[in-house]
C-alpha cells in the first residue's frame, strides 16, 4: 500500500464542498476557481468551531419543518461516490473506496462546514511570526494500539506514527516543574479566584505524566474550597463516598448502579443539595464525556472517575495520544 500525504487524502479526486455554501447554479469547479490561492480554512476559523451558518438548514428542517429549498439546478456533474459528512468517517470512507476501486474514481464529499475534518479538525494561528497549532474539537487518539487492522493500516498510510509520541511528548514536564493536579475555582461562580491542590475527579489520568501524589487530603482540600460551611461538609461527604454508601445486596449491585442516576445517588444517598457542589459534580466527567454527570448512571460515573469515585486509568497501558490542559475548571 503506497504512502499518501494529507494533501492527497483531501485533494486529488476527493472534493470537499460546503453544501450549504454553494450558490444555486454554481459548479464545484466554478467555486474552486473563485477561491483565493491562499484560501486555507483552518487558518480562518480561529477558535469559533462551528460557524454560525453550520446548522442553519438542519435547524430549519427540524424546528420549522421547512421542506421547500427553492429551485434546483442540474450541475451536470457525475461522481462515482457521494459522501455526506467530511469528518474522519466520511474521509475514510472516500479513501477506502478509492483504494478498492482505483484512484481514478471521482468522489464528492459534502459537509455543512467550511473545512474538512469534522470533530478532528485543527485550528492554526500565527503568533509573533510563529505557527501555533491547536485541536479544533477532538484532542486524542483513544487507545490507539487497541484499534482494528483497518484503522492501523489507515493511520500508517496517512503518516501517523505512534512511536513518535514517545519522543515528541515531554512526559516528564510536570514532574520536572513540580506541577500536580489542581482545580481552579473562578470568581464569577464561586466569588473568588482560587486554586486548590486536589483534582476532585479523574482528569489527571487523561494527562500523560501529570502528578497525583502531592495532592491534599480530601479533608484539607474541602476546607480550602470557596464553598459555604454546608457546601464543604457536603463536598467531603461526596469525596469520601462510594458504592459502600448503597444499601444494596451484592448480587444486585451491578444492575442497580447501571440503572440508577448518579445525581440521584448524590441527592438521595449522600444528601447533597448545595448548588455549587452539584455544579462541581456535574462537570467532573467532562474530560471523558460530552455530557454532564447528571445524565450518567452511577456505574458510568464510577467508570470515568467522576467526583466521589477513586481515580482510575482509562486508556492504554502503553502509549495513549492525549493532550489536555494542566488544570480543570469544575465551575
Amino acid at each position: 500500500m503506497s504512502k499518501i500525504t494529507r494533501r492527497d487524502f483531501i485533494n486529488g479526486t476527493l472534493m470537499a464542498a460546503g453544501a450549504t455554501m454553494l450558490p444555486i447554479g454554481c459548479t464545484s469547479d466554478t467555486v474552486f476557481d473563485t477561491l483565493d490561492p491562499l484560501y486555507y480554512p483552518p487558518s480562518l476559523t480561529g477558535l469559533r468551531g462551528s460557524h454560525p451558518d453550520s446548522n442553519t438548514h438542519s435547524h430549519a428542517r427540524a424546528w420549522n419543518k421547512k421542506s421547500n429549498w427553492g429551485a434546483t439546478t442540474d450541475l451536470k456533474e457525475t461522481y462515482d461516490l457521494v459522501v455526506v459528512g467530511g469528518g474522519i468517517s466520511g474521509l475514510a470512507a472516500a479513501y477506502f473506496y478509492q483504494r478498492k476501486y482505483g484512484k481514478d474514481k471521482k468522489v464528492l464529499i459534502l459537509d455543512n462546514h467550511d473545512d474538512f475534518g469534522g470533530h478532528a479538525k485543527r485550528n492554526e494561528h500565527t503568533i509573533d511570526g510563529q505557527l501555533r497549532i491547536g485541536y479544533g474539537g477532538s484532542q486524542s487518539l483513544v487507545e490507539p494500539k487497541h484499534g482494528s487492522k483497518a484503522v492501523h493500516a489507515l493511520l500508517k498510510d496517512i503518516g501517523v506514527d505512534f512511536e513518535r509520541f514517545n519522543t515528541a511528548y515531554d512526559k516528564n514536564f510536570y514532574q520536572r516543574n513540580n506541577l500536580g493536579a489542581v482545580t481552579y475555582f473562578n470568581k464569577e461562580t464561586f466569588g473568588v479566584d482560587k486554586v486548590v491542590k486536589h483534582p476532585f475527579c479523574n482528569y489527571p489520568n487523561y494527562v500523560e505524566g501529570l502528578l497525583m501524589g502531592d495532592k491534599l487530603t480530601n479533608e484539607a482540600a474541602a476546607q480550602q474550597t470557596p464553598l459555604s460551611k454546608k457546601g464543604k461538609e457536603q463536598l467531603l461527604r461526596v469525596l469520601n463516598g462510594g458504592l459502600h454508601e448503597l444499601n444494596i445486596p451484592k448480587h444486585k449491585l451491578e444492575n442497580y448502579i447501571y440503572s440508577n442516576s448518579y445525581f440521584d445517588y448524590l441527592k438521595n444517598n449522600l444528601g447533597v443539595d448545595d448548588p455549587r457542589v452539584l455544579r462541581m459534580a456535574r462537570n467532573s466527567g467532562l474530560d471523558w464525556a460530552l455530557t454532564g454527570t447528571d445524565l450518567m448512571t452511577i456505574g458510568t460515573a464510577k467508570n470515568v472517575g467522576a467526583m466521589g469515585f477513586v481515580p482510575k486509568e482509562v486508556y492504554d497501558e502503553e502509549t495513549h495520544i492525549f493532550i489536555t490542559s494542566q488544570m480543570v475548571m469544575l465551575a
